[in-house]
């Protein structure tokens, strides 16, 4: 039983070696770093069972840092999730620490970047904010603004060829309240609590 032709006597391969070697068992010693420098993904897990494919935690409640950090220097998204299913692709959960289950930010103080940013190319809707407890009386949507500029801004955009009659705004409200309310709380404010302009020649 030799070799023909002969081979020479090379080391294990890495993920027999992983296995085999001192803590191994499959395990990873950390901390762990390392660079890819070729076109392929640098990691790549899939579960074919039903648990998760990865899973990170921070369990020192003096750490202030993240448990997943993802950054880019390109043109794609930081973190791209996906889902092929009937779940989200995400999910931002917190229970009664005080935090908020999502938060989007943009630094820089000439950034002009839009913060949050939904866009639906199917027949959806863009977004959708929901108050579930009966006992919650705060409202589904609070939008607040320090700056100069108006708080919020709907625009409806068409064209003749597709034109839209639909109202850029509709307020309704299903049990016994006002579907809507305009109202302003400072004393020295000059402007109108509600202020209609067209230029169409519809009123």
């Amino acid at each position: 039983g030799r070799l023909s032709p002969r081979q020479p006597i090379t080391p294990a391969p890495f993920a027999l070696y992983a296995l085999n070697a001192p803590g191994g068992g499959g395990t990873l010693s950390l901390p762990f770093a390392g660079t890819n420098t070729t076109n392929e993904t640098a990691i790549a897990v899939t579960n074919s069972g039903l648990a998760p494919a990865a899973a990170f935690a921070t369990d020192n409640p003096s750490n202030a840092q993240a448990a997943i950090v993802a950054s880019t220097a390109g043109s794609d998204p930081g973190l791209l999730a996906m889902t092929g299913g009937s779940g989200p692709a995400v999910w931002g959960m917190t229970g009664e620490g005080g935090g908020k289950a999502g938060l989007f930010m943009v630094q820089g103080a000439t950034a002009t970047q839009t913060a949050l940013g939904a866009e639906n190319s199917a027949m959806g809707s863009a977004g959708h904010f929901k108050t579930t407890k009966p006992e919650n009386t705060t409202p589904a949507l609070v939008v607040e603004t320090f700056s100069d500029g108006p708080a919020a801004t709907f625009t409806t955009h068409s064209d003749l060829n597709n034109a839209n009659f639909e109202p850029t705004v509709t307020s309704d409200n299903h049990p016994f309240g006002s579907a809507g309310q305009f109202s302003l709380s400072h004393h020295l404010s000059i402007p109108h609590a509600l202020r209609l302009h067209t230029t169409a020649d519809r009123k």
